[in-house]
């Protein structure tokens, strides 16, 4: 199942490569966790490194009977 997905870049250009790598990876993280909604994730270029962060929405109900 493909979720939405909003992808952000800082102190560099989206390319369709980075999409496609964060796209994969997002989809296999809905494999194990089937609530999730919505993804943001963000990919800031500082100095020769880079730092991803993630935030996934969802719900979810537990049955405990």
């Amino acid at each position: 199942m493909q979720i939405p997905l909003q992808i952000t870049t800082h102190n560099m250009d989206h390319s369709d490569a980075l999409e496609a790598r964060i796209r994969a990876k997002t989809d296999k993280l809905s494999e194990f966790f089937q609530h999730i909604t919505s993804s943001r994730v963000t990919v800031e270029l500082e100095g020769k490194q880079f730092r991803v962060r993630s935030r996934h929405q969802g719900s979810w109900q537990r049955d405990c009977g």
